[in-house]
């Protein structure tokens, strides 16, 4: 009986792929709006360790958390849960939601395209740069300016 508590660890430190993916939803929505892990554990009435270990998946975020995370970040709670292709990690196994996760991923072939490019660093700062132009007719010729450019590089 010893050999097999001692081959066996007592307790798996690792992240489960939910939390983590959960985390990383919220430090993604977080890091875009701008907001430090301080103010948001202000926010939260937490630690900014508490916040960081939400970040990392080490901590799962209760329902009610999460409902107060989604206000103080204005998004809908279905935001942290959205599938991306690297979600499959986290997709339930039943087959029913499988095949409706499937059936709705075939209605929008571009949503994993655009979840993952709208979490990276370069397209974050460029829409906040984008808003920080305060002149509305600019932001518009800037629009047009971007749009003619991708559509002279599709023809090259």
């Amino acid at each position: 009986m010893s050999n097999e508590t001692a081959d066996q660890p007592a307790f798996d430190c690792r992240p489960s792929p939910l939390n983590s993916y959960i985390g990383s939803r919220i430090r993604s929505r977080r890091d875009f709006l701008g907001i430090s892990q301080q103010s948001l554990a202000d926010s939260l009435l937490v630690s900014p360790q508490q916040v960081q270990n939400y970040e990392w998946g080490m901590s799962r975020v209760g329902y009610w958390r999460l409902f107060e995370i989604s206000c103080l970040l204005d998004v809908p709670i279905s935001f942290f849960f959205s599938q991306t292709s690297k979600g499959d990690a986290v997709r339930p196994s039943l087959s029913a939601t499988s095949q409706k996760t499937d059936i709705a991923q075939a209605k929008d072939p571009f949503s994993n395209w655009v979840d993952e490019d709208l979490t990276k660093n370069e397209t974050q700062n460029l829409v906040r740069n984008y808003y920080g132009i305060a002149e509305a007719s600019i932001r518009k010729q800037l629009l047009v300016l971007i749009a003619t450019l991708a559509y002279a590089e599709d023809r090259l």
